[in-house]
Order: structure tokens, then C-alpha cells, then sequence
């Protein structure tokens, strides 16, 4: 029996949130578990609305230590300045998620397709090419292995591996290039290292893994990104620290900083 481990629970929980990941965390995930998919037209499409986003919130999102009006904790979201927790309320499919779908993406004929009906609920499609649209606002591909991480948390698989296979079979992501554009199916080296646990972890040590961790420093998260692209920290306490975690990140593509120090140099006059 293998499952996963909090030293990668803690690793899925820094890599997962983003300004703009609720449409790859959540929505698409649910949308796909609901049996949306890729169509030519809104009227092939499934029956669809908040009460099935909200079936997945209570599902893989639901912790303990929530507060009362807002059980679901969104590992989407970055942490406050403060260190806490971002939380959703319990009708987080009927009011943000639904404003995401419609407002940003019907309204402009993109992603999305949606066909009201008088009774029940709407028949909503992905529309072709909708990875590479969704991608133009989410920023780096999520990992597979990230979400599978956070998703099949209880779940007894034999390695990464099978733990990925079984979550894209819960929800196949698969649909339209979206792995490649909005997800990626990259394992980290450093998540084979650090392996599965022998037994599953509880609620409360979920909590502490994600919920109380400490929130990336500012040039951790800047070497946490060095294989996407470089962003200067607002915030650095070590300079020297800083600067050797770009060296190794730049040695690591195969080129070398090189430093350049200028000595005085004297001009003699008619050259």
C-alpha cells in the first residue's frame, strides 16, 4: 500500500497556486469529471451547472479546520501577505465559478459553449481549440502530477506514475491539446526522490501540510521559477544568496554568467 506523502503534498500545495488557476484547478477538472467535452456546437453538448463543481469542492476540498462560511479551501489561490489560507464559501460553483464561465468566456465566444434551457440544467461544451485560449491567460502550465498529488491525496496507487493514470482517469483531461497547453505532464526528478508513504496521511495532517506551511520566501519562489522565467524579487535578504541561485539555475540550461569589472584605463591623446 503506497500513498502519497505529506513531503509531496507540500510541494503539489507551493506549485499549484496562481493569479489565474482556477480555471485548471478547478473548473476544467470539474467540468470533465461531469462528462464536458469537446464539441462543434453548444446543442451537443452535457447538461451541466454549479451543483456539480460544488460535488467536487466537498469532495477534494472540504478540511477541518475551515471556517464555518467558508469550507473549501481554494489551493489555487496564493496565500495572503499574512500567511493564510485562501477559503471559499459553500456556493463557490454558483457564484464565482459561474461568473467565470459565462461572464468570461460565453460572453466572448470563447473556450466555452452554453445552451440554456427552460428546465434543467444548461448543455455546456468545450469549443475547439479551447487549450491554447485558455492558455493565453493562465500563465505556466500546471503539472498533472500536482493536481493528481492533491486529488488522489487518499488514494493507494503503486507510484507517480499510477497515481497520475488514475487521476486522468477520473478526470481525462486529455480534451483538445489541453495537456500540453494549459497542463503539462512533466514528473519532477525531486518528486521520484522523495516517493509515497506507507500509510495515508489523516485530515489534520493534511491541514498542517497545507493549510499552516509557511508560504514561499521571495527568492525561493524566484528559484522555483527559474526554469519558466526569471522574475526579480521585490524583496530579497540576501543578495549573494540570490545571485547563487540564478548561477545555478543558468548553469543548469548550459551557459555561464560571466561578470565584467571595468579597471581605469588611461587615453593618451592623438590615438
Amino acid at each position: 500500500m503506497s500513498f502519497v506523502s505529506p513531503p509531496l503534498l507540500q510541494k503539489a500545495v507551493h506549485a499549484l497556486p496562481h493569479k489565474q488557476h482556477t480555471i485548471p484547478v478547478i473548473l476544467l477538472p470539474s467540468m470533465i469529471r461531469a462528462g464536458v467535452r469537446v464539441h462543434a456546437s453548444a446543442a451537443e453538448g452535457t447538461p451541466y451547472g454549479s451543483d456539480d463543481e460544488n460535488a467536487v469542492l466537498r469532495e477534494y476540498f472540504a478540511l477541518p479546520s475551515a471556517p464555518a462560511d467558508k469550507p473549501f479551501l481554494a489551493v489555487w489561490q496564493p496565500k495572503a501577505k499574512t500567511g493564510e489560507s485562501a477559503w471559499v464559501n459553500a456556493d463557490y460553483g454558483g457564484s464565482t465559478l459561474q461568473a467565470i464561465r459565462t461572464n468570461r468566456w460565453v460572453k466572448r465566444e470563447k473556450v466555452f459553449w452554453q445552451q440554456k434551457r427552460e428546465k434543467g440544467k444548461d448543455l455546456w461544451g468545450l469549443r475547439p481549440n479551447c487549450g491554447p485560449d485558455v492558455k493565453e491567460e493562465t500563465g505556466p502550465p500546471v503539472r498533472i502530477v500536482d493536481l493528481a498529488i492533491w486529488y488522489g491525496r487518499e488514494w493507494d496507487v503503486s507510484d507517480l506514475d499510477d497515481l497520475c493514470a488514475r487521476f486522468l482517469q477520473t478526470f481525462p483531461l486529455g480534451e483538445d491539446n489541453l495537456i500540453g497547453s494549459v497542463y503539462s505532464d512533466d514528473v519532477p526528478d525531486e518528486y521520484r526522490t522523495i516517493g509515497l508513504a506507507d500509510a495515508p496521511m489523516s485530515q489534520e495532517d493534511v491541514v498542517t501540510v497545507a493549510v499552516t506551511y509557511p508560504p514561499p520566501t521571495p527568492e525561493s519562489a524566484i528559484a522555483d521559477q527559474l526554469d519558466d522565467q526569471v522574475d526579480l524579487p521585490r524583496a530579497v535578504d540576501s543578495v549573494a544568496s540570490l545571485i547563487e541561485r540564478i548561477e545555478h539555475g543558468v548553469a543548469a540550461t548550459g551557459f555561464q554568467i560571466g561578470y565584467f569589472c571595468p579597471s581605469p584605463v588611461s587615453v593618451k591623446s592623438g590615438h
